[in-house]
């Protein structure tokens, strides 16, 4: 998609302002895209970290299996479609 960085939190704000049913999301506005912005760091850096742990994982092993992706998923949080969109 050609996207370079956080967006969740842009999204969010364009939402927001749409959103004008809402009147308690537009009054937490700000709060609400701090954590939607963190949220959206915390999982870019479980990518990472399960890309990281993919890729040893390929390097001892040179295959993972249906096993070895619910270990990934169980112990760093990376998510089933990813290991398999990865490899």
């Amino acid at each position: 998609m050609g996207i370079q960085g956080s967006f969740v939190g842009l999204l969010s704000e364009v939402y927001i302002d749409e959103a004008t049913a809402y009147e308690d999301l537009i009054g937490n506005k700000e709060k609400v895209i701090e954590i939607v912005n963190k949220e959206e760091n915390l999982f870019y850096r479980t990518l990472q970290q399960g890309e990281v742990e993919i890729q040893k994982h390929l390097k001892n092993k040179g295959k993972v299996t249906g096993a070895d992706a619910f270990y990934f998923y169980e112990t760093y949080g990376f998510p089933l479609e990813l290991t398999e969109e990865f490899l």
